[in-house]
């Protein structure tokens, strides 16, 4: 106990000189035992005059003496690394200049904004010689006096000693009493004190103290004191130090910074990464509700990247291992923005468990149009949650997703905890955010407090209420008012190939939605191409500029399939034929849904438990130890589809798979369970549904991309003026998409409004797909005399369900003749138009509740000992479900039969459903005489 008050009296008292002084709320509620890394950041902050237009001109004076080599001149160039991006980013204009100084001063770049020229030059260092800080001065009031304009004026010195070569004065602040070489620290103080008063330099001075002898330390305070006029620090590390940029704009305060999040940079697994941010209060001047209403805008572009910004902030750190400074990295971007009085709640302090739910909170005063009001930020922890992530597959019975909804309280609860705390009255804006669960658990909360729920105390109005949710999963029900314009305060930005946004899913009956309207980030399959590839281009600038160093990865989703009689090229192949990576996960997640677990009731009362149990294994284990696990056990479940293996082999890789992954504290019985739950909700639906089972197999990599935090805030900086330096017109995403099923044995080009021809050829079954952002024209061509049929649905692109299927059965076509399909933009109101030989054909048209159902295709194998069939699961209205055949050792394939009727001989068979049906698959034996 008395070590950890002498600790903390250490911390309260410490000197503000070179180093940042600990404020008693800093200290509270942590344990004294850790390291003291929370309070050692350094901001330096760089005000703009009002005319944001004003440039600030700023020179880098870096210590080149042979002193510097090694870890110093590298922290030297990734200090001014980091100021060149980071000015570069923010609003003010930077003109930036490098001068080296060892035994003369050397300008390595004259001013430049240019951020290629300025770390190019800065690799020109050579640590040699001593340090002639005087002539390093020189050279910077030189550069200074070229200056016309009126801008501020910065001078960084860095350095790791007091001169010790140059002029020498003896007349001035210091004497032989001081330090034997005072006479060169005259002449470099006297130079600096007179640029201030002619120039009006600004100073700032970064010193590597602990590189200086115990004798010299105290004058080299001193020394470096004297000089600075904006800030003396203790030079120890770049990664502690924070460059904060603020200026106005159209009399509105902005303030530019960077902050830190718990999602792994490149190539480092154990640090945070950190990224730009902008802030402003004038962010919540406006209404909630506001560009929806008056610029037809979803949401402000500015504050939905700030909130993604906070949220990410929110993410347990990575690089700090004691769960009470997790949420180090919110706390300290809230409290550099003006928020006060943070908090974090018990669940972020502690380990998290299968239900827990960690947040943190803040607030500050804001005045918008003389009314006051106490501003609550509050964000959920959305990354780094661990066990956490056996709620997100607790449905329950009924009503909301339970494990959303039980998060969603515990939330409400800590919020009104901390209004009634800190005695929060009058009005409130409150300013909320999540990602992936915690967007779920933030769309909840919102949504409950725009139905009537009461705060404990304060003042919320529903237009003082914004509410940002990425990337999140389902957690309301449809029919609830979900949908009413009172929620439209509530913005879901949403990734359509992000397979988390899919679940809970939407097919009935299950019907899981969201609160508000969803917001779709930019996608090929959503807007003109020309639209689209401009956005991807700045999105792809953007993410380059971040530390996961991701590549693109979405665009390399290829459908697969497998192919039983293509060995040379591989059991499985791709299907140029097949559906884009939105399509396809879709269908996975509504066809698990309606096929694997039918019902709640049924998921709770038979696999949910387990479930939880397997999620907790699963992301409490080591992230390189899972992926390789689950990879290789994957591969033994496809060879085991693929050679007709029986359950308890099946079983028995789960098994291994468990305890590989370091199951323990359960029974045999426990862990036999959770084998069969396995076993009868992944592998049974490979078996029915093999193509889209290797299909998300072979992408796992783009699929897990989807997900991705720097993918989504990189899409939102792209639509950001405050990233991009001028303002974006917003593209307006189509709302329905177009599938196309052409079954026979034809030819097919599709014209694309921007004139791009894409062709094809298919002799059984062609799938398309087209956004209803532009005119398509699809040419269908025989070769020779056959009969085609076409399918075309048109696909809400909201939730991926179908609200119309065409129908246009048996069309003859001769030896060349065409047919053509004409496809037009936002179309869902307008009959596809088939056109053969100048006549429009009629279709049989069904509406969206026929086209929602699914049917299953029951299969029968007779004489089972004679081979196996993969397919025949429940397929979405008109789509054709592909069946294969796989005879064993010493049996032939007969074909496939409904009834008597025989449908096809092939061992690959693409059946269309329409109704629920039994087919039979018929072997026979093949006698060795025969073979």
């Amino acid at each position: 106990m008395f070590k950890k008050l002498c600790l903390l009296l250490f911390m309260l008292c410490q000197p503000i000189f070179f180093g940042t002084r600990v404020s008693a709320t800093a200290v509270k509620d942590l344990d004294l035992s850790i390291s003291l890394s929370e309070v050692q950041r350094q901001k330096i902050s760089f005000e703009a005059p009002d005319d944001s237009k004003r440039k600030q001109y700023s020179i880098f004076l870096m210590d080149s003496s042979r002193s510097m080599g090694g870890r110093s001149v590298k922290q030297t160039k990734d200090m001014v690394g980091k100021f060149v991006k980071e000015s570069g980013a923010s609003k003010q204009e930077h003109q930036i200049a490098l001068v080296g100084f060892g035994d003369e001063a050397t300008v390595l770049q004259a001013f430049t904004p240019d951020e290629k020229q300025l770390l190019s030059a800065l690799e020109k260092i050579e640590t040699r010689g001593k340090t002639n800080l005087y002539s390093g001065l020189k050279r910077a009031e030189q550069l200074l006096q070229e200056v016309k304009d009126e801008g501020q004026k910065n001078i960084f010195i860095i350095s790791d000693r007091t001169p010790t070569a140059g002029e020498k004065v003896n007349t001035g602040k210091y004497g032989s009493k001081d330090i034997y070489s005072y006479q060169f620290a005259n002449a470099a103080n006297n130079l600096a004190q007179k640029m201030k008063a002619e120039q009006q330099v600004s100073f700032r001075t970064f010193v590597f103290m602990d590189k200086i002898v115990d004798s010299t330390k105290a004058f080299a305070r001193t020394f470096f004191q004297n000089i600075q006029t904006d800030g003396a620090f203790d030079f120890k590390d770049v990664q502690d130090m924070d460059f904060v940029f603020k200026s106005k704009e159209a009399g509105k305060d902005f303030q530019s910074g960077t902050f830190n999040y718990g999602s792994a940079p490149a190539g480092k697994e154990v640090k945070d990464s950190q990224a730009v941010y902008h802030y402003s209060d004038s962010y919540f001047e406006q209404s909630a509700y506001a560009y929806r209403k008056e610029k037809n805008r979803p949401y402000d572009p500015r504050l939905a990247t700030m909130s993604l910004n906070l949220e990410l902030a929110a993410w347990s750190s990575i690089q700090e291992k004691n769960y009470l400074l997790k949420n180090r990295n919110a706390k300290q971007l809230l409290e550099e923005i003006g928020f006060e009085k943070f908090k974090a709640n018990q669940h972020f302090q502690e380990r998290p468990s299968k239900d827990s739910i960690g947040a943190v909170i803040a607030q500050k005063k804001l005045t918008v149009k003389e009314e006051d009001y106490t501003l609550i930020a509050l964000a959920i922890r959305g990354g780094g949650y661990e066990a956490e992530w056996a709620s997100n597959l607790t449905l329950g019975r009924s009503g909301e997703h339970q494990g959303f909804r039980e998060a969603s309280e515990k939330v409400l609860t800590f919020l009104d905890q901390y209004l009634k705390e800190n005695k929060v009255t009058g009005k409130i804006k409150l300013w909320i955010n999540g990602y992936s669960r915690a967007a779920a658990v933030t769309n909840l909360t919102a949504g409950a407090l725009n139905k009537g729920r009461k705060l404990a105390s304060g003042e919320l109005k529903a237009e003082d209420m914004y509410a940002f949710c990425f990337e999140a999963p389902a957690g309301t029900l449809k029919g609830t008012g979900n949908d009413n314009e009172r929620h439209d305060n509530i913005v879901n930005v949403i990734n359509v190939n992000d397979v988390v946004t899919k679940v809970g899913p939407e097919v009935y009956p299950f019907e899981f939605t969201r609160y508000g309207q969803d917001s779709s980030l930019p996608d090929k399959t959503l807007l003109p191409q020309e639209v689209y590839e401009s956005a991807k281009s700045r999105m792809e600038a953007e993410l380059k500029k971040l530390d996961s160093n991701l590549n693109y990865k979405l665009e390399e989703f290829q459908a697969k399939k497998i192919s039983i009689l293509d060995i040379f090229n591989g059991l499985i192949v791709d299907d140029p034929e097949g559906k884009r990576m939105n399509e396809s996960l879709d269908d996975i997640i509504r066809t698990f849904a309606v096929e694997q677990i039918k019902h709640r009731n049924k998921y709770v009362n038979v696999y949910q438990e387990d479930i939880r149990i397997l999620a907790e294994l699963y992301f409490t284990t080591r992230v390189e130890d899972r992926e390789k696990l689950t990879k290789s056990l994957f591969k033994n479940l496809v060879t085991s589809m693929m050679l007709g293996s029986n359950a308890t082999r099946v079983k028995n890789f789960v098994i291994d798979w468990l305890r590989n992954m370091g199951l323990v504290n359960h029974s045999e019985v426990r862990i036999e369970s959770l084998a069969e739950t396995f076993r009868e909700l992944v592998f049974k639906f490979m078996i029915k549904h093999p193509n889209l089972s290797v299909t998300l197999i072979a992408n796992l990599d783009p699929v897990a991309q989807a997900h991705h935090p720097d993918l989504c805030l990189a899409w939102l900086r792209a639509q950001d003026e405050n990233y991009q330096k001028k303002k974006i017109e917003a593209p307006e995403p189509s709302k329905t998409s177009k599938r196309i099923l052409i079954a026979g044995d034809v030819d097919i080009k599709v014209k694309r409004e921007t004139g791009e021809m894409e062709k094809y050829s298919t002799d059984e079954v062609m799938e398309l797909s087209t956004s209803a952002a532009e005119d398509t024209t699809v040419l269908v061509q025989a070769s020779e005399a056959t009969k085609v049929d076409y399918t075309v649905q048109t696909i809400d692109n909201k939730d991926g369900s179908v609200v119309l299927t065409e129908e246009f059965e048996d069309v003859e076509l001769n030896a060349g003749e065409k047919v053509e399909i004409n496809l037009y933009k936002e179309s869902e109101d307008k009959a596809t138009e088939l056109v053969k030989e100048g006549e429009q054909l009629s279709s049989e048209t069904s509406g969206k509740e026929e086209s929602s159902k699914y049917y299953s295709t029951n299969i029968r194998v007779e004489n089972e000992n004679l081979g196996f069939v993969l397919g025949g699961g429940m397929t979405r209205f008109a789509n054709y479900s592909p069946l294969y055949a796989l005879p064993r050792e010493n049996a032939e394939f007969v074909g496939w039969y409904k009834g008597d009727v025989l449908l096809s001989s092939e061992n690959t068979y693409q059946h269309q459903v329409k109704a629920e049906e039994e087919l039979v698959a018929k072997f026979r034996e093949v006698k060795p005489n025969d073979q």
